[in-house]
């Protein structure tokens, strides 16, 4: 678990114009995170150019995922996870998380997520998740 560490949720928030983040077994919203610049994952992810890492990323969207469901979940498949501009944590310290949700079938969730900073994209994630 990566949350309280390497990060914190500075705020969770419903992306359309209802005040609800999870109509249903619908849903999209917008997380604001923190990241932990002095976190010790970024002295091997790299020296004196700490970056963060690809897995970092995806377990942060899994996290927050559960955090809106109030379940642990799992990864069971993603078929597309596009890494498209490095996140320096020291230029980047603040980012937004997009998720959209839709329950497939039972304990099952289609996730659809992008890691942003302003008009940044960093990430572009699309899986299927299921509760534990």
């Amino acid at each position: 678990m990566l949350k309280n560490s390497f990060y914190s949720i500075l705020s969770i928030f419903p992306s359309d114009d209802n005040n609800d983040v999870l109509k249903g077994d619908t849903g999209v919203f917008t997380a604001r995170i923190k990241l932990n610049e002095q976190h010790p994952v970024y002295q091997g992810h790299f020296p004196g150019n700490p970056v963060v890492p690809g897995v970092c990323q995806v377990q942060m969207i899994k996290e927050i995922f559960s955090e809106v469901i109030h379940k642990e979940v799992s990864l069971v498949n993603s078929d597309n996870i596009k890494f498209l501009t490095i996140i320096v944590p020291e230029k980047y310290p603040v980012l937004a998380i997009r998720i959209s949700i839709k329950k497939q079938m039972e304990e099952r969730w289609d996730v659809s997520g992008t890691i942003a900073n302003d008009d940044i994209l960093f990430l572009k994630f699309k899986g299927i998740f299921r509760e534990q």
